[in-house]
């Protein structure tokens, strides 16, 4: 049985080979053929044509060429070609014109041979020809040439070449030669369409562009029509702009303007036109939308915003919301800042328009101020500290709304940060607010904070990190220094080194000063990005002066804040565009965790949903139950208070301002409703994280925040979900 399977493998290997031998030896790949318009594809009016003008074509014709690739020598290729409407409607064709050739041998058309540049025409009615060639040599064969036809009957739409009947190296196919348009136009606004108030015009150009020459033929018309409430009228200065005004007429009448071909239109022409409101009770605020229609000429769009009907108003806008350092008072200027005039007349002349920023900025000056005013009248602008003031002493006219632009340079409030608001009121225009820049702190600090003893020395903390808010925000030569607060020092000078970015600090300038109160060091080189200092192997002294809570340092210094008030005498220009802010930024370095020796403690205890607590060990009820938001525990403001054992007589409401102060000892603690600023003595030393919030009438405070900034120490068991608050009596 194997021996037999071997056998018949053996003859099955010696028929393939046989059969190997006598496969053919496979020919060069057919070639592909392909038509393409070459040249600008032909737009026509067929309801323009005339008996004695009808010829498509024959004037900047759009060749065509065919193509064979590769050509395969002394093949003979032929097809049949028609004229084919977008309706598949065979036209008359008139002439082939023979144009050039690459690696052709012959041609013939119906039979002729083709000598030269000659044309070939064809006899009345014609619907199709035969073409025919041969390629010299196995290499890519072309042909250009271009047909005419008569146009006279043609369908709307593209007009193609049809090649069909094929045969040799031709394959049938067909290409777009043509486009019969008809007698159509399109309207456009040019530029912004116009803009009009109750008592003030606008003036729209619009376009008309017809679709080829003569479609806007003599008797044609286009009717504009604006909606209810408005009136056209016609421009002043002239009504059409063309080559050849003579063609063109506009008339107006109330909602209607009509625009008239008095002969053959072949060019692009514009129409100036007034805009204005004739009835407020029926005039819409908003987009001007006129409708369109033609006359003999089929005209798009159908509608048209040709203008805006706008309260009298100014636009504000700033080209980019820059980020400006706080604390310094030169160099810090916004991005270009433009107020234009929704509608001319916005502005109220002799009256002044106030562009107000917070009292945390103040201008140092304006910069590259020019302005637009078209109709009579300079613009007078004068800043004082934070304020601008903007005065026309004439009114704009129609068309010609007011352009002021210019930009700010500010000086900021060392301890502030975020957007900084723009307030524009005054001379008649209705109040708006706008962001001009955003506020950034020149630094920010974390820190890892410990735990320290009262009356204990060489009490390590943890590192101190110093990041700059932007590159150069540290200025070079300058002193940057972290302060301590009373009653704590430094035990040693702790290690200054910057780990990031391209900073430098003087090496031989790090110090302590003022008793080891204050860290000191000063910048060599400002950066060119954005560096990081850090501070470690802290050690601090604390002396039993110091209250049970957190030990705030602070960061100050020339090389942050150059806008402090005491830098300055009083005559210096620079004294009034300062503020008595002297620190950017305020930080925890370190918590102390025992009271002084001799002061009791005294305890509450809540529990998140109760509405009873313990203080001091008795039972208290409360009119709302404590609860967690976003991750704070909120109370209400009297039993926060109470809590840590403020009385009633020191803890207040101001509805007015809607600011809740409680007053331990020598501490007031302030924050306001909506707010996440906590100040303390009247300075904000942290920005919490959650604001305080009404709950069914009562003011509810974070507790954390809240109670640490007054010395209580505040802890929470997610077990029992029981919030306890230590403090000293």
């Amino acid at each position: 049985m194997r021996k037999a399977r071997n056998s018949k493998l053996a003859l099955l290997l010696v028929l393939t080979m046989l059969a190997t031998l006598f496969v053919a030896i496979p020919t060069a790949s057919a070639a592909a053929s392909s038509y393409t318009a070459v040249t600008k594809i032909k737009k026509f009016d067929a309801s323009g044509l005339t008996s004695t003008n009808y010829e498509v074509n024959a004037t900047n014709p759009c060749i065509v060429q065919i193509k064979v690739d590769p050509g395969v020598a002394d093949t003979p290729s032929s097809a049949n070609v028609e004229v084919l409407d977008s309706k598949g409607k065979q036209l008359d064709i008139l002439s082939f014109v023979y144009k050039s050739s690459t690696n052709l041998s012959h041609l013939k058309i119906n039979g002729r041979a083709l000598s030269g540049g000659d044309p070939i025409t064809f006899g009345p009615g014609t619907k199709k020809f035969k073409i025919e060639f041969k390629a010299a040599a196995n290499d890519e064969v072309t042909l250009n040439f271009y047909v005419t036809f008569d146009g006279r009957n043609a369908a709307d739409g593209d007009v193609k070449l049809n090649f069909f009947g094929t045969s040799g190296q031709l394959d049938a196919g067909s290409v777009v030669f043509a486009q019969a348009v008809g007698g159509q136009a399109t309207l456009a606004v040019v530029g912004d369409p116009a803009t009009v108030g109750e008592d003030s015009d606008g003036t729209v150009t619009i376009r008309v562009t017809p679709s080829v020459a003569g479609a806007f033929a003599a008797g044609d018309y286009i009717k504009i029509k604006l909606p209810a409430g408005f009136e056209w009228s016609k421009h002043t200065d002239a009504t059409v702009y063309n080559p050849d005004r003579a063609n063109v007429t506009v008339g107006v009448d109330g909602r209607l303007a009509t625009i008239t071909a008095t002969d053959a239109q072949n060019t692009i022409f514009d129409v100036v036109l007034d805009v204005s409101v004739a009835d407020t009770a029926t005039a819409k605020k908003g987009d001007v939308v006129a409708t369109v229609e033609g006359s003999g000429i089929t005209v798009s769009p159908s509608e048209l915003t040709v203008a805006k009907y706008a309260d009298y108003a100014v636009n504000i806008t700033v080209a980019s919301v820059k980020e400006l350092l706080a604390g310094k008072v030169q160099d810090q200027k916004t991005d270009k800042i433009t107020l234009k005039e929704k509608v001319a007349g916005s502005i109220l002349p002799g009256r002044n328009l106030t562009i107000e920023l917070p009292d945390w900025v103040k201008i140092v000056n304006n910069h590259d101020y020019d302005f637009k005013s078209p109709s009579r009248g300079y613009p007078k602008l004068n800043a004082d500290k934070n304020k601008i003031t903007l005065r026309y002493d004439n009114a704009s006219t129609a068309g010609s709304e007011r352009e002021i632009y210019f930009k700010l340079e500010l000086s900021i409030e060392a301890n502030k940060s975020g957007d900084i608001k723009a307030v524009i009121s005054g001379a008649g225009v209705p109040e708006q607010t706008v962001v001009i820049a955003k506020a950034v702190a020149p630094v920010s600090v974390s820190a890892g904070e410990g735990t320290v003893k009262i009356g204990v020395k060489d009490q390590a903390v943890g590192d101190v990190v110093i990041t700059e808010g932007k590159a150069g925000a540290l200025a070079q030569d300058k002193i940057l220094q972290v302060d301590l607060p009373d009653g704590v020092t430094f035990a040693a000078t702790p290690s200054v080194a910057v780990t990031s970015g391209d900073l430098e600090i003087k090496d031989t300038s790090v110090k302590l000063v003022n008793d080891n109160n204050t860290l000191q060091m000063t910048i060599k080189s400002e950066s060119l990005k954005a560096s990081t200092i850090k501070v470690s192997g802290i050690k601090l002294n604390v002396d039993r002066t110091v209250p049970e809570g957190t030990i705030v340092a602070k960061v100050l210094g020339e090389a942050v804040v150059d806008n402090y008030i005491d830098l300055y005498r009083k005559d210096d220009t620079k004294y009034d565009l300062s503020f008595d802010t002297s620190s950017v930024v305020k930080f925890p370095i370190a918590t102390v965790g025992t009271p002084a020796p001799g002061v009791t403690k005294g305890s509450a205890v809540f529990t998140l949903g109760s509405a009873s607590y313990t203080l001091n060990g008795q039972t208290v009820s409360m009119p709302v139950a404590p609860y967690v938001k976003n991750g704070r525990t909120y109370l209400p403001l009297r039993f926060c208070g109470n809590a840590i054992g403020i009385s009633d007589a020191n803890i207040w409401w101001d509805s007015a301002t809607k600011t809740a102060t409680l007053k331990k000892d020598n501490t007031v603690v302030q924050v306001k409703l909506g707010s996440q600023a906590l100040y303390v003595n009247g300075v904000q030393v942290t920005t919490m994280d959650v604001a305080p919030e009404v709950k069914d009438g009562y003011t509810m405070l974070p507790i954390r925040p809240v109670l640490e900034a007054l010395g209580a120490k505040v802890t929470f068991d997610a077990a029992t979900q029981a919030v306890s608050i230590e403090y000293k009596e």
